[in-house]
């Protein structure tokens, strides 16, 4: 399928840095997760390993911007409201 990933959305939301591909990564918008998500090129596992190689040591947190977009604290926010109107 091509819905989020729960393994990639879990591991950004404890701020570990995800090596994926694109497929993979297919409806996360990249821009909220900052330098966490790093994207390859389906089946191009050279570049795969060259990533988790380069960013061995990097120490970037995942962006608050993430978490204000998928929290499941935000995410569930549309749902309780509707229920409270109703």
């Amino acid at each position: 399928g091509g819905g989020i990933k729960v393994k990639t959305m879990d591991a950004l939301a404890f701020n570990l840095t995800v090596i994926s591909c694109a497929h993979s990564a297919t409806g996360i918008d990249l821009n909220l997760t900052g330098e966490k998500l790093k994207v390859c090129p389906d089946n191009s596992w050279q570049e795969f390993c060259r990533l988790i190689l380069a960013t061995w040591d990097e120490e970037d947190d995942t962006p608050d911007a993430f978490f204000k977009y998928y929290h499941w604290s935000k995410v569930i926010q549309p749902f309780l409201e509707k229920i409270k109107s109703d």
